[in-house]
């Protein structure tokens, strides 16, 4: 799978994404921030829905196209370049919206090095607001959000969430070694209420392995497990 145009390279964050988000019901997915296309090409590989893979950067649009050309499930997802905003009217409403959306705050410091891998960064692009906004106007009346945040941005996306009138399912932060604090989480937002299932994922122990709970998630994926 290509990854070399997008300014966002596939890395742990996605794959853990891709692994634990859960749409099947459904049948038209959004991935939003699309990227190479390595998440709807995940959920494509164990759920029978359609998906729309979106994404503003034109070399990563075009990169991500190649990846779904390529691939045993290019039927069923369809690739999108623009801006999710202008183009949101004219797809189909999703069950469920999936994105691992940029999570550098606007005029915050990134070394970067170049433009596109600052743009897939920053979340002048796509913040979290947006993103949960987009939910709230266009998922099904039993829809979705599956998304990964950043750890200390868990208070903001539980005040956009109540804000929209949306409830937060199951909250799963990430530790990535053990005796280490959660660095990520990951969300299940729906506009369905209920109780909020808390875990947690460790994705490395103490000597630096794999514990098997990652191994557990990420088997479909990972060919040396």
């Amino acid at each position: 799978m290509n990854n070399s145009a997008s300014g966002l390279k596939i890395g742990t964050d996605g794959v853990l994404l891709g692994a634990w988000a859960d749409v099947g019901g459904g049948n038209h997915v959004w991935d939003v921030g699309c990227g190479t296309g390595l998440i709807a090409l995940m959920l494509a590989q164990r759920y029978d829905c359609h998906f729309s893979a979106i994404e503003i950067e034109r070399d990563a649009a075009d990169e991500a196209e190649g990846n779904i050309a390529r691939s045993p499930w290019k039927e069923r997802i369809k690739l999108i370049h623009g801006n999710i905003s202008e183009v949101a009217a004219s797809l189909p409403a999703p069950d469920s919206i999936v994105s691992n959306p940029p999570y550098y705050a606007s005029g915050k410091s990134i070394e970067a090095g170049n433009q596109k891998r600052d743009t897939a960064r920053r979340d002048s692009s796509l913040c979290f607001a947006s993103l949960i906004a987009l939910a709230s106007l266009h998922l099904r009346p039993e829809g979705n959000l599956f998304l990964i945040s950043p750890f200390d941005r868990k208070a903001d996306i539980e005040w956009e969430a109540t804000l929209r009138g949306l409830h937060i399912r199951k909250c799963t932060p990430v530790i990535t070694k053990e005796s280490a604090k959660p660095s990520r989480i990951l969300w299940h937002i729906s506009r369905v209420s209920g109780p909020t299932v808390t875990d947690r994922l460790l994705v490395r122990d103490a000597a630096g392995n794999y514990t098997d709970e990652f191994k557990t998630l990420t088997k479909d994926y990972y060919l040396n497990f």
